[in-house]
């Protein structure tokens, strides 16, 4: 983890103070004194902009009521918050003031939606909790409903126990609120003298319609698969004159969720690309991309850019987006989930999804996508010209891509007696022997040669559903588009056949018989196989996609990467699917792509997996085979 030294070139732009803290928040935001990213920037000037508007009314007093009952009533609990007031941060008075202190020229609130986007630790169900509590004992609502709301009932239960610890906190409220459940089996908070109550809601128990909810708090939204709660709930928004709906959330890596959506939906308020909505509240904390890539349309830092907001070196830009850092977020602590994700390339999606805003394409990163990059030096095809070659195919769906992916070992591995291990097959009948490689003692580099394929008839839909340029691809020459709506299998074997010819493929000797190095996913390419060997008379090798064939050349293409002993030429198609990439673990430690989780295409890694586990159980051969001492063909 990298630090910098922060010289002071001139003194700090100073705090205002007036009477009015939401108007001092967003000058202080604006004028840099307190720091903050783009989008809160651009949510501090949607609020002066809107100051000035005849259709909209500034409620100050009615700001400063629920400021001041968060204040005067409510009481935080856990640890060294047990007991204290609840004191809202700045961030938070803004985000308050601004949901009950902007009206419509009728008097109804303006806002009935907000969307709270930031990191971990950033004090989000508390606030939530308040602000149920205050549309059930201090928004003048009779018979009003307030929901916590989750797909699960357990997740649903989270945010409630808050809620019922602060009723437990406060004496105002413990007076007030009668509780239905003892300790942690609490299920309801009721204030008999408005009818009105407090409780839970979850999609997996809770599918009656028919609520009126007052208000309904949504945490951790992009836990959420669909869009089932929200919707059940806004639903019942139609019996009332002040709904809302809070959603307050990390960042997400899925973006075919409702959290995404909302995320979008709220940036492009922001910004102004969409026409205006003033009924959405949008706050949402991160990191800043810089300048020139916000400008060409990235919203978040890119990597290896120096200009960028870098989550991985401590600075001020750490504040952007964690506004209770020093507050509820320890400083030590934030210091040491960046060193996890920089240590741990498997950790490094979630501490830059949950703690500093990044919306990642992946649950799990395989690998850093800077030690990716790092193996970007270009390659000398010249060179690979009559050098033998590994072959890795995958097939995936007759409608999507394919993948055909060569592996060049080092020709010189210079090894002393590699440690070998050996792991059972998953149909349990052979065994499976791979060579630990001694990656210091690599002379060479691991080169990669990837070739993709499309059905031409598909890429408009594909380029549509995936938002990827497969058109500027095929026109670059990085993937071929066979014709018609599926992929020809017959151009695959072609381009294998003339490669072939080129890089010869190496092979293994067993009773007289070569088998080709050269291994496919057995799933929809058997019949390919049997064609390569009948016509062409190149025996390829089944590699399963188990744990126990791919476990061992996942983890050593991760080793191979971060060491730089893979040189992959910085092919923005193989690319992209590297940054795809997720993997799937299995109690025991072993693991393997995961195409399920992976939203996004990952057919050339798995292609380049597959023929990476042929190199390693090949990594001691001197132009023979493993295959003529234990003749293992099947994997």
């Amino acid at each position: 983890m990298k630090r910098k030294n922060h010289k002071k070139k001139r003194s700090a732009p100073k705090l205002k103070k007036t009477k009015d803290p939401i108007r001092d928040y967003a000058h202080n935001v604006l004028s840099g004194a307190v720091v903050a990213c783009r989008w809160v920037k651009l949510a501090c000037q949607r609020h002066f902009a809107d100051l000035k508007r005849k259709n909209l009314v500034w409620d100050l007093d009615a700001a400063l009521y629920a400021i001041g009952f968060f204040r005067d009533v409510l009481r935080l609990n856990g640890g060294q918050f047990e007991g204290k007031p609840f004191v809202l941060e700045p961030w938070q008075v803004f985000i308050v003031g601004s949901l009950f202190g902007w009206k419509l020229k009728d008097g109804r609130r303006r806002f009935n939606t907000a969307y709270v986007e930031s990191g971990k630790g950033s004090g989000k169900s508390p606030l939530l909790g308040g602000v149920g509590h205050y549309g059930l004992v201090a928004d003048n609502e009779m018979r009003a409903e307030i929901y916590a709301a989750a797909v699960k009932k357990d997740q649903a239960m989270i945010l409630f126990r808050d809620a019922v610890a602060m009723r437990d906190q406060s004496p105002h409220l413990a007076a007030r609120l009668q509780k239905s459940g003892v300790g942690e089996k609490c299920w309801n908070l009721a204030d008999h003298s408005t009818g009105s109550w407090f409780r839970p809601i979850s999609s997996d128990e809770d599918s009656q319609s028919g609520p009126r909810p007052h208000f309904a708090l949504v945490d951790e939204v992009h836990e959420h698969k669909s869009s089932v709660v929200i919707d059940m709930l806004s639903a019942g928004f139609k019996w009332r004159r002040n709904p809302l709906m809070f959603m307050i959330t990390n960042s997400g890596f899925d973006r075919e969720t409702v959290c995404w959506r909302w995320h979008d939906y709220v940036t492009k308020i922001l910004k102004g690309s969409v026409p205006p909505n003033d009924r959405v509240f949008g706050f949402i904390c991160c990191l800043d991309p810089c300048e020139k890539h916000w400008n060409e349309g990235q919203e978040q830092p890119v990597d290896n850019c120096k200009q960028c907001d870098d989550w991985a070196t401590e600075g001020p830009h750490w504040q952007k987006p964690n506004p209770n850092l020093g507050v509820s977020i320890d400083l030590e602590y934030l210091r040491n989930q960046v060193r996890k994700g920089v240590d741990m390339p498997a950790e490094q999606n979630t501490v830059r999804r949950l703690n500093f805003g990044f919306w990642t394409n992946q649950a799990t990163r395989w690998l850093s996508m800077q030690a990716w990059d790092s193996c970007a030096a270009p390659i000398d095809y010249d060179k690979l010209k009559g050098r033998s070659c590994i072959v890795g195919l995958d097939l995936a769906n007759k409608i999507d891509i394919a993948a055909l992916c060569l592996v060049f070992p080092p020709e010189r591995l210079a090894l002393k007696a590699a440690e070998e291990t050996t792991a059972p097959a998953d149909d349990g009948d052979d065994k499976v022997t791979y060579s630990k490689i001694d990656i210091a003692q690599l002379a060479e580099d691991f080169v990669v040669l990837p070739y993709f394929f499309i059905p031409k008839d598909n890429i408009t839909e594909a380029e549509r559903r995936d938002d990827v340029p497969y058109s500027t691809w095929v026109r670059a020459g990085l993937m071929e588009a066979t014709e018609g709506n599926v992929i020809d299998y017959q151009a695959i074997k072609q381009k294998l056949i003339a490669l072939n010819e080129v890089y010869p493929i190496r092979s293994s000797y067993e009773k007289n018989v070569t088998t080709h190095l050269a291994g496919f996913d057995p799933w929809n390419a058997t019949e390919f196989a049997n064609d390569m060997r009948d016509k062409y008379s190149i025996n390829m090798i089944e590699v399963r996609q188990g744990y126990q064939t791919m476990s061992e050349p996942t983890k050593e293409m991760a080793r191979l990467v971060i060491a730089k002993k893979v040189r992959h030429g910085g092919n923005p198609v193989l690319r992209w699917m590297a940054d795809n990439m997720v993997v799937r673990t299995d109690p025991a430690g072993n693991l393997k792509p995961d195409k399920e989780k992976s939203k996004k295409k990952i057919d050339g890694i798995v292609a380049m997996i597959i023929a990476l586990s042929l190199a390693i159980r090949h990594a001691n051969d001197d132009g023979g085979s493993v295959y003529e001492m234990r003749g293992v063909l099947r994997v």
